[in-house]
């Protein structure tokens, strides 16, 4: 499944024993992406309201790898 996030905006939330940290926006040019260790959660956010919950996996150049419930996502970034 491939997903183009080009006009969306992306909120990443991440969840830790417990605790909702703030989420926060980011500009394109400002992303910066990480693999979580596995006590981290995220969360997608697309502007339509939907969310994707899982980890990022692997991040490329023009694209993630995000593993959620259903299985693995590759999102255009």
């Amino acid at each position: 499944m491939r997903i183009n996030l080009s006009g969306f905006t992306v909120a990443v939330m991440f969840f830790v024993a417990g605790l909702t940290l703030q989420a926060q926006e980011a500009a394109r040019t400002g992303l910066q992406l990480v693999i979580p260790d596995s006590t981290h959660l995220q969360v997608l956010e697309l502007r339509s309201g939907e969310r994707l919950v899982g980890r990022i996996v692997e991040i490329r150049e023009q694209e993630i790898d995000f593993q959620a419930g259903l299985g693995k996502v590759t999102v255009e970034i």
